[in-house]
């Protein structure tokens, strides 16, 4: 097989290679979805207090509800601020070196289903996703982190879910489509898009749309490789990171990095640079996929 030109066309060369496999880039599977119907803050309570939690992991999980002063919330929102990404007490760090997806999406599930969010704060409830009721059940009475490790490789196995003609290699980790679908709810369907890192007029469409959804409170899943110009090699996804509200959202996003285990801030106009800061994408330098709700 001829090798295809480096010069044919900047910044295709990963498209091209998709192509070869008949990947459809913008593929949108929504079906099992992810997240059960949100419950109020009193039934959290409820199971925070049956769960024998102390005051400290009370007053975590009621912050967490973001349910101050007895108001009613329905769902649950870890508070998040630049420096190590926490919630009531847990490390919200990668298990491997190969799960940052699901690490983001397990993330995303924090801030969006407060069934999951006190099942990992208390091992009460039962979190319902993926593959159906009850696959996390005999690690209820686990440490936190222990249950955090555990819903992360749920939530591998459910994303790499295969049939018999494997096009995304084992070694990339979870596709960027299959992460669409496993973020995907009822009420929130997301999709993936493919960042072309040479084309700024691309880049600035990616900003863009990285701005809309986190303005709007809905998370991004953002992949990060290297320079498309080096190869194949480069123009692969190597890491993820999770982009989220911050309380500023005119200047810009907080960026969770799963292998450091930390939420840095960021600008907008820098996610539309040619290059990104390296310690925000886990040593990264570009953008190459995006993961973001549909509008």
């Amino acid at each position: 097989m001829t090798r295809p030109e480096q010069s044919a066309r900047p910044g295709a060369q990963l498209t091209a290679l998709l192509d070869a496999f008949g990947v459809t880039p913008r593929a949108y599977p929504l079906t099992e979805p992810t997240v059960v119907a949100t419950k109020s803050h009193e039934t959290l309570a409820a199971i925070g207090r049956a769960a024998g939690l102390t005051q400290e992991q009370m007053e975590a999980l009621d912050a967490a509800a973001g349910a101050g002063g007895g108001a009613k919330r329905s769902t649950v929102r870890p508070t998040f601020a630049p420096g190590p990404a926490t919630f009531a007490g847990i490390d919200l760090i990668q298990p491997d070196q190969r799960s940052c997806v699901p690490t983001c999406l397990a993330v995303l599930m924090l801030t969006t289903n407060p069934v999951f969010a006190a099942w990992i704060a208390t091992g009460r409830g039962e979190p319902s996703f993926a593959s159906g009721r009850g696959a996390l059940a005999e690690r209820a009475r686990e440490s936190g982190s222990q249950r955090w490790s555990a819903a992360v490789a749920h939530l591998a196995r459910a994303a790499t879910k295969r049939g018999p003609v494997r096009v995304w290699p084992h070694a990339w980790g979870v596709a960027p489509w299959d992460a669409a679908r496993v973020a995907s709810t009822p009420g929130r369907r997301y999709c993936s898009r493919m960042v072309n890192d040479l084309d700024a007029s691309a880049r600035e469409r990616a900003g863009r749309a990285i701005e809309r959804a986190v303005s709007r409170s809905k998370p991004v899943i953002a992949y990060a490789g290297g320079d498309s110009r080096d190869g194949y090699g480069s123009a692969v996804p190597r890491h993820a990171v999770l982009l989220a509200p911050a309380s500023d959202p005119f200047r810009g996003p907080l960026v969770f990095e799963p292998a450091a285990g930390r939420i840095f801030a960021t600008t907008w106009d820098a996610l539309a640079g040619p290059t990104l800061a390296r310690e925000l994408f886990g040593g990264w330098s570009h953008l190459t996929w995006l993961v973001l709700p549909r509008t």
